[in-house]
């Protein structure tokens, strides 16, 4: 799971070296970048995930903040899933962090993760991610969700926000790598 810490961060600067961070975590081994030539790839798609990294409650007068969680599943027990790009923007629709910037795969039946702290405030509570991914002709769709989860006092908070395929299409010949 990569955990950020949005506090500290600026962008776009340092992204590609905290990417390649990431990258080498050994709990994310099974979310290896790809090098080279991409496998062949049929269909590509972009999964829209809603985000709500902040909620208010009753009369907006109460703020709380949720960690998230996003996780991309591969929900296929014959082929990996490349994820191309992920995206992280905020309530006013501006990028605020690329947590992948270069196609990773996903093994058969196999999940990549990315935390938010619930401290952080930058997403807001109509932050979104995006991800592009894509599978083989008979691959399956993957399953794409964000699960918030906060405490207000005494009161814990969480749900689920499954995402929603926003584009389809064929592979064009610069993201198979020919």
């Amino acid at each position: 799971m990569l955990l950020l810490n949005w506090a500290e961060r600026t962008w776009p600067s340092d992204d590609r070296r905290i990417i390649t961070e990431a990258e080498l975590r050994p709990d994310r081994a099974h979310f290896r970048p790809l090098e080279g030539f991409l496998p062949p790839a049929a269909r590509t798609g972009i999964t829209y995930v809603p985000v709500y990294s902040t909620v208010y409650l009753g009369e907006r007068k109460v703020k709380a903040g949720m960690a998230v969680t996003l996780s991309i599943r591969n929900t296929s027990s014959d082929s990996e899933l490349l994820v191309h790009q992920v995206d992280y923007y905020d309530t006013a629709g501006k990028l605020v962090m690329r947590l992948a910037d270069r196609p990773h795969a996903i093994p058969t039946m196999g999940t990549a993760e990315f935390f938010i702290d619930r401290q952080d405030p930058v997403g807001g509570p109509g932050a979104n991610y995006v991800v592009a991914w894509s599978v083989p002709n008979d691959g399956i769709d993957p399953v794409i969700e964000a699960l918030m989860i906060g405490r207000l006092s005494n009161t814990s908070i969480s749900f689920v926000s499954r995402g929603s395929v926003i584009s389809r299409g064929g592979v064009s010949e610069a993201q198979a790598g020919k």
